[in-house]
């Protein structure tokens, strides 16, 4: 503290009495910047995005078609986006509600997911992400480049589709 009083002294600000007053009023107004930017991101949501066009009932429709999306249409292995029926493009706030409805549909077979139980056994070693190559390609014989259809077609046994209720 003593060296602190003894540089204050020697650099005279309190002589200077433009430059100590400016730096003052320069620190008070410092926090009004952020109050400004804050200020002008827009009024508050509210409950908005609580709220999205999915009620009970509802279809779910391809957003690539615009037909009524069906457990059938889905191949497994693939998947497709779909929107809540009644949403069009052409609606003023379409890009509003399609943030909020949007979904990306997988399917899957059965046998190819994973619980918890079965990860709780694995080692940090072998985890997914230390792997130099997904499994798949270290038990493979196919030399493609669509390793997904290939490859998958090759490595697993072939199995029905599951079946889904319409």
């Amino acid at each position: 503290m003593a060296d602190f009083k003894e540089g204050a002294k020697e650099s005279a600000l309190g002589r200077r009495k433009l430059i100590r007053n400016t730096m003052f009023g320069a620190l008070a107004l410092f926090p009004l910047s952020g109050v400004m930017l804050l200020r002008d991101l827009g009024p508050l949501p509210g409950t908005k995005l609580r709220h999205t066009l999915w009620s009970k009932g509802k279809l779910l429709v391809n957003m690539n078609t615009n037909l009524p999306l069906r457990p059938s249409d889905v191949a497994v292995g693939s998947l497709t986006f779909a929107k809540p029926e009644g949403l069009e493009e052409t609606d003023e706030d379409f890009q509003t509600e399609i943030a909020k409805s949007a979904l990306m549909i997988v399917r899957l077979q059965p046998d190819n997911i994973r619980t918890s139980a079965s990860w709780s056994g694995r080692t940090r070693a072998s985890s997914p992400s230390r792997r130099s190559a997904p499994t798949w390609a270290a038990r493979s014989p196919c030399t493609s480049s669509r390793r997904t259809t290939c490859c998958a077609r090759a490595t697993s046994p072939p199995s029905t589709s599951p079946t889904v209720p319409e």
